[in-house]
């Protein structure tokens, strides 16, 4: 019998709580085994609750949490061992400044209606870096990265990885494979599978860089809109943007740089009508750059476009509309039903080719500018007997249309006037002839006249990017002198009428690069010169003349016709040929006691298109 049971009870329950104490200070000190410790206050949150974490230590893994704010501060470092670095349940705000780990499992989970905002590291070992479930909201600053998956959303999931955000993954780096996702990316995401990956409805916007590094794409979809002006890619066989089958419709907006295998491909099963706009470049190093698959898709090319490989539109009726104009070809996988052009172009089964009108009738401006060039230098040339030779240019500050001649001819006494032939090399933008000629020149002290005839071959190497473009000039020129007040009697006065003709008959000739054949063509050009003159003598053998003038030339060319691919398209070069000048200028010879005539000639101009132009000529003359 126990004579005192509640003293002998007390007893006992002593002995067992120094038993218990004993033994964990016993295990507390034994080599090697440490009691794991929080890193945050309170360690054992209620709902609703507001969470700070510094030091070293373990995080908070509770799966039935709600609705708390979690702040892991600068400079904290929380390792999870096996388990999550956190662990938490709807409705949390976190917060990381810090460093969080986890080796085996997810570093940092949670469930519905959670925002996580990062700007230190957080890593996950076998999981994910940041795994959350629906209506997820994941702010990346820092750097995320998982042996899994860097991120994983469920349902309604928005992640935003800023300018300085890294998000790198063994496995996705954005999984966001359930409907109704936004990921934003200023930053990088990279990823040994898809660097995205999205379900239905999703809207993907990038400005940094999104990489697959393993043989998976850059972002794999269901369908939505993605706008890239910076670069996705796949590096590995796979594409840069990969749509997986859906009867939906999806929207790519590009005027960074896409490129894989396949820089955007669809998958045979989807139906869905794809709209691509590109201003940027679609390259595919597999051969082809665009595989839009089934439905009624389309593809518009705007400036700055650079496609690179071929466009295959696959089923439906589909639509390329190229909003540009240029020198190109496109080459297409299939025909495609619908194709506009912003310029002139040639369609075929096999893809388009598209012209610049301004670029094919260089070599029309440039037949016109020669011929000008060379008639004016044979006709002010300074006549009388004998050899003669001169150099002529014209510089304008239109691109490719300056004029460079030389001269060189024998003018022969017959009567009353001089007759002689000419030999002139001269070139005019990428144009280039040989001619050769006759000249005529005579008249009074009052009326003079002079009128040239030349013909020859024209070719140049560069025109429109051709290996050769060959050709034959023909021209006719004369000029009127009518002397109203002769230069001896002090300022004189005197009135010039010029004008001439040529016919420039272009050979064809291929385009090698386009693989495009541009027929024969004629061109024809006028121009008509007026010239107001007040000369005068410096002395008896030195005349000094200044000048006015205005000049009008003309020009009518044939219709340019392009073959490409079995197809063929003519249509007429828009580039004007017509112009007036107005001029002001002067010029000077003089007579040695050898009787040699030396003279010199310099003209500024400007035209109706406000283009300005210096001429500048010399010549001499050796009497015999």
């Amino acid at each position: 019998m126990t004579l005192f049971p509640a003293r002998a009870a007390a007893r006992a329950a002593v002995l067992a709580s120094t038993t218990s104490l004993l033994a964990l200070f016993a295990v507390a000190a034994l080599p090697g085994v440490a009691a794991a410790q929080s890193a945050c206050v309170p360690d054992a949150p209620a709902d609703g609750d507001a969470v700070v974490c510094s030091g070293t230590g373990t995080g908070i893994v509770d799966d039935g949490l709600d609705d708390a704010t979690i702040e892991v501060l600068a400079g904290a470092v929380i390792d999870g061992g096996a388990t999550q670095a956190f662990e938490f349940d709807d409705g949390v705000t976190f917060t990381n400044a810090g460093t969080l780990s986890s080796t085996d499992d997810h570093a940092v989970q949670g469930d519905n209606d959670v925002t996580v905002t990062n700007t230190g590291t957080i890593t996950g070992g076998d999981g994910d870096g940041v795994n959350i479930d629906d209506n997820g909201t994941i702010i990346n600053s820092g750097t995320i990265t998982g042996g899994d998956d860097g991120v994983q959303t469920e349902i309604g999931g928005t992640v935003i990885n800023t300018a300085t955000g890294v998000i790198t993954a063994a496995g996705e780096g954005v999984n966001v494979n359930q409907p109704d996702a936004v990921v934003i990316n200023d930053g990088i995401i990279e990823a040994v599978d898809d660097a995205i990956n999205a379900g239905t409805n999703a809207t993907i916007t990038n400005t940094g860089r999104i990489t697959s590094t393993g043989d998976q794409d850059g972002v794999d979809l269901d369908f939505g809109t993605v706008t890239n002006s910076g670069l996705i890619e796949s590096l590995g066989s796979e594409d840069g943007i990969d749509f997986d089958p859906s009867t939906e419709a999806s929207t790519v907006t590009n005027s960074g740089t896409i490129r894989g295998t396949i820089a955007i491909n669809t998958d045979p099963a989807d139906t869905g009508a794809q709209t691509v706009v590109n201003s940027g470049s679609l390259i595919g190093l597999g051969g082809t750059a665009v595989n839009l698959g089934a439905g009624d898709d389309v593809l518009v090319l705007q400036q700055g476009s650079v496609v690179e490989g071929a466009i295959e539109m696959g089923d439906g009726a589909d639509t390329l509309e190229i909003a540009y104009t240029g020198m190109e070809v496109l080459t297409f996988g299939s025909a495609i039903e619908t194709v506009t052009t912003a310029g002139p172009a040639v369609v075929a089964a096999t893809g388009v080719v598209l012209l610049d009108d301004a670029v094919l009738s260089a070599e029309d401006r440039a037949g016109r500018d020669l011929a000008f060039g060379l008639s004016r230098q044979v006709l002010v040339a300074a006549a009388g007997a004998g050899v003669w030779a001169s150099g002529f240019g014209i510089g304008s500050s239109a691109d490719d249309e300056d004029v460079l001649s030389g001269a060189i001819g024998y003018d022969h006494a017959l009567g009353g006037v001089q007759v002689g032939g000419f030999l002139s090399r001269t070139g005019a933008g990428d144009l280039e002839a040989t001619l050769v000629g006759l000249r005529l020149s005579g008249g009074t002290p009052v009326f003079g006249y002079a009128a040239t005839v030349f013909t020859g071959e024209t070719g140049g190497d560069d025109i429109a990017g051709s290996d050769g473009a060959d050709g034959t000039l023909t021209g006719v020129a004369g000029r009127l002198d009518w002397v109203m007040r002769p230069a001896e009697a002090g300022a004189g006065l005197d009135l010039a009428l010029e004008g001439g003709f040529s016919r420039h008959e272009i050979d064809g000739y291929d385009l090698d690069t386009l693989a495009t054949r541009i027929d024969g063509r004629d061109v024809e050009s006028s121009y008509l010169r007026l010239e107001l003159g007040v000369p005068m003598m410096l002395d008896a053998d030195t005349r000094l003349r200044g000048f006015v003038a205005v000049t009008g030339q003309q020009g009518d060319a044939d219709a340019i016709t392009a073959s490409f691919g079995g197809a063929s398209a003519s249509f007429d070069a828009e580039d004007d040929l017509d112009r007036t000048a107005f001029s002001l200028g002067g010029s000077w010879s003089t007579r040695l006691a050898s009787g040699m005539i030396l003279d010199a000639r310099l003209e500024a101009s400007v035209d109706d298109e406000d283009e300005t132009g210096l001429t500048a000529g010399f010549g001499l003359r050796l009497p015999l």
